[in-house]
Parts: structure tokens; C-alpha cells; sequence
């Protein structure tokens, strides 16, 4: 049995923090945005590690900790995110994501200094208000503002997935991928007195009738190569021979067919396509745009390994000659490969939390975090607390955590053991974590 990383009272004390984290009308933390941070600072500030509340884009405070090694090219970021989640619907994955990796990573900068380990990285904790499609260019504003206070070499973020069973083995995701998110604006333009057929919005129209597949192309990625290659890995011969030929048919399948497990087909889908979705039609004066003009807001998510601007071009082509198209902004893609030290102190920590299990790549559709560091050379990962647990471990944050003790105490062992295996290297060598 593996001595836990926490005992009781510091386990108590994370769920103390956790539950002010996530409670909008619990002790310190009230209503108004960043209240999360500023919390973490002074319980931070308490423990004697050096943070600072600084601002992003608008005003909005974010919070960095740092304990230094005197390395801080070389330190390991933890990016989370503890605002309360408001009214907005969520499951519970995600309304818990953030606030749990902001509450282990504070009790693991407190267990280096309370127990006076000296770190061989620099540990930084960055905790941003909010979380959802607009964190990431939050984040990358925040890097652009505070780029000495950022300074790192690798990176967590809690993006993840649940653990998954498709096969004869437990499957826990290590993102180590996302696709480009653009958008761009595709506009028409015709004479003021035009109608029918020649009329702008018919004209955008007509256009955008070539998306109607929403598959702009199917092609290979190494991210995607690795996660086939991980699943087809625990699956039976038949299945697995069938998820293999997928490799070698690419776009000429029918992954209904194909694949017959639905879950399977639908990330076969998402990983192994460019895609294109209509996110919004305006046309004429009572929309703000002179009369003859219609225009079409289309959100393009491109998988690794293809230039933007390549994409945009193959996007105006599709479309024809009627219209033209513009890229207002974009997150540009992410591609880590497994097997970085990284990932063997990741994998080490899922061999702890659940024996047997076999981490494998994953890669998602969504803008993710690691993306504000794309122009710096950083190693890249989604793992957080609840990477080990499923999810009939959580509930909707209502009136407690949102996880039993029993799964708190594993998820925060799992992560404590990745920061302190990758920082402290001689105290906490792979496989040998201990809580003393």
C-alpha cells in the first residue's frame, strides 16, 4: 500500500481550501471576479511563498506563485483556474477542473516549504479567473504582460478527460494536443438594388453550401497516430485490426461502420479531421452592415501540423470567387509527443493512482491553455487531479466539494506526485514518492 502524499490533516485542510475555492458564498470568497485569487494569495502569502495578484486584459487579477530554484528557464508551470462557476451549466468535470488543480497545486507549494525541500525547478503556480473558450487568449495575454514572472520549460494544465475501459486495460488521457481554433469571416458583396440570385446574402449563401459536411479534409497527425496505436494496444484482435485499417483508409471510411463502439467513431472523428462550423449569418443595415453586404462568422479547427493562413487559403478556394474570407483571430495548435520525462513522472504518478492503467495521448478540438506558450520551446501536458478519477467520483458542486474524501485524497496524490517527482527529483525519485 503506498504511503498517501497527504495525511489527514493536510487532506482536510486541501478540502477546507477547496470548498472556499468553488463556493461563491463561503467564508472569504464572496460574488465579485478574481475573489479566488486573492484568497489564494493570502493563504499562499501565509505560507510563505513569494506570489503576486497581477492583471490581464481588462482588468481581470491573476494570480503567479513562484518558489525559485535559481532556474527559472527550467520551472514547471501549473496553470488552473478557481473562480466560481456562477449560473452556468456545467458537468461536473468540468465546474471542478479548475478549482481543484488551484487547491493542489497551493498544498503542494505549502509541502515544499513546510517540510523545507529545495527544489532543482522553479514551481509556479498561475491561477486565471474564468474558465472556458476565451481563458486561452486570456493566458496568452497574461504571458505577453508578464513573460519574467511566466518563465518555464513545462507546463500542466488540467485539461482531461475521464478514465475510459474501451478494452482489457483502464485508459487515463494525458492531453498532449489541440487543434488550431480559428475564426474567420467570410463576406459577400453586391449592388445595393441586387435581388434575388445576385443579392448578397444569396450569394453568401451559395458559398456556403460547400461546408455542408462541415469536413474541410481527413488526414493523419502524430498525436492522433499515438492515441490509435494506445487504444488499438488494450482492445481484442478483431477491433483492434479494424482501428488500425482506419490509419490506412483515412478518408474514405464510414467510421459508423467502421468502428461499430460510437464512443470510439466519434473521437476517431474529431481527431482525424479539418473542420469548419457555421457560427453566425448577418446581412444589410439592420445588422450594422451597409445594404448590398452579408457576411457569415465560420469557426475552423485544424488539426496539428498545417499553417493557419494554408487553411484560410484552402477555405477561399472551397468557396469560390463570390466571396471573400478573412481570419479575425486564431489559437494556433498544439503538438507535444508523449514519452518526455514529463510524461514518464505523469505515468509514474497513474501506475500509483491505478495500477495497470496505461496513459495515452489525447488530442482536443477546443483552444487549449498551452497555447499562450506556443512561442516559447515548452513541454506541454492536460493532467490534473482528476484525470485518475471517474465520474460517478463527482457531483455538482452544490454544497460540498464535489468529491469524497476517499477519490480527494487520490487525485491530489496523483498531481503532488507529478510536481514534486518532476521538481525534487533527488528527494522523490520515480516510483519511490513518499509522503516523509
Amino acid at each position: 500500500m503506498n504511503t498517501p502524499l497527504l495525511d489527514d490533516r493536510e487532506l482536510d485542510e486541501l478540502s477546507y481550501h477547496l470548498e472556499h475555492l468553488l463556493r461563491p458564498g463561503t467564508g472569504a470568497l464572496g460574488t465579485l471576479a478574481g475573489t479566488s485569487v486573492r484568497y489564494l494569495s493570502g493563504i499562499l502569502g501565509a505560507e510563505g511563498v513569494p506570489c503576486e495578484v497581477v492583471e490581464a486584459d481588462g482588468g481581470q487579477p491573476c494570480l503567479v506563485a513562484r518558489l525559485s530554484a535559481h532556474r527559472p528557464d527550467e520551472g514547471l508551470l501549473i496553470v488552473a483556474s478557481g473562480d466560481p462557476i456562477g449560473d452556468i451549466p456545467m458537468e461536473p468535470r468540468r465546474a471542478l477542473q479548475g478549482g481543484v488543480m488551484a487547491a493542489v497545486g497551493l498544498m503542494a507549494l505549502a509541502l515544499v516549504r513546510r517540510r523545507e525541500l529545495v527544489p532543482s525547478r522553479d514551481i509556479v503556480l498561475a491561477v486565471i479567473p474564468g474558465r472556458g473558450p476565451y481563458t486561452t487568449p486570456r493566458l496568452r495575454d497574461l504571458v505577453a504582460r508578464q513573460q519574467n514572472r511566466l518563465r518555464c520549460r513545462l507546463v500542466l494544465t488540467s485539461d482531461g478527460s475521464a478514465p475510459g475501459t474501451p478494452g482489457n486495460r483502464k485508459l487515463i488521457g494525458i492531453q498532449a494536443a489541440s487543434k488550431a481554433f480559428v475564426r474567420v469571416v467570410v463576406r459577400s458583396n453586391a449592388s445595393d438594388l441586387a435581388c434575388g440570385p445576385d443579392s448578397a446574402p444569396l450569394r453568401l449563401l451559395r458559398s456556403l453550401l460547400q461546408l455542408e459536411s462541415g469536413v474541410l479534409a481527413t488526414r493523419p497527425c502524430l498525436p492522433a497516430t499515438a492515441w490509435l496505436d494506445a487504444v488499438a494496444s488494450t482492445l481484442p484482435s478483431r477491433p483492434a485490426a479494424m482501428l488500425r485499417g482506419f490509419q490506412f483508409l483515412g478518408a474514405g471510411t464510414v467510421l459508423s461502420r467502421f468502428v461499430q463502439d460510437q464512443d470510439l467513431a466519434a473521437t476517431l472523428a474529431s481527431i482525424s479531421r479539418d473542420t469548419a462550423e457555421i457560427v453566425g449569418l448577418r446581412a444589410g443595415e439592420a445588422a450594422g452592415l451597409p445594404a448590398g453586404q452579408a457576411e457569415a462568422d465560420v469557426v475552423l479547427r485544424i488539426l496539428p501540423g498545417r499553417r493557419v493562413e494554408e487553411c484560410v487559403l484552402d477555405l477561399a478556394s472551397l468557396l469560390g470567387s463570390e466571396v471573400s474570407v478573412e481570419a479575425v483571430d486564431s489559437v494556433l495548435a498544439v503538438e507535444t509527443p508523449p514519452m518526455t520525462p514529463l510524461w514518464i513522472h505523469i505515468a509514474d504518478a497513474i501506475e500509483h493512482a491505478i495500477p495497470g492503467a496505461l496513459p495515452v495521448p489525447t488530442l482536443s478540438i477546443e483552444p487549449w491553455d498551452a497555447a499562450a506558450l506556443a512561442h516559447i520551446e515548452t513541454t506541454s501536458y492536460g493532467f490534473g487531479p482528476l484525470s485518475v478519477l471517474d465520474d460517478d467520483e463527482l457531483t455538482t458542486p452544490d454544497g460540498t466539494p464535489g468529491i469524497t474524501r476517499e477519490s480527494l485524497r487520490r487525485g491530489a496524490d496523483a498531481m503532488t506526485r507529478v510536481i514534486l517527482g518532476t521538481c525534487i527529483p533527488n528527494v522523490f525519485p520515480l516510483g519511490q514518492t513518499s509522503s516523509r
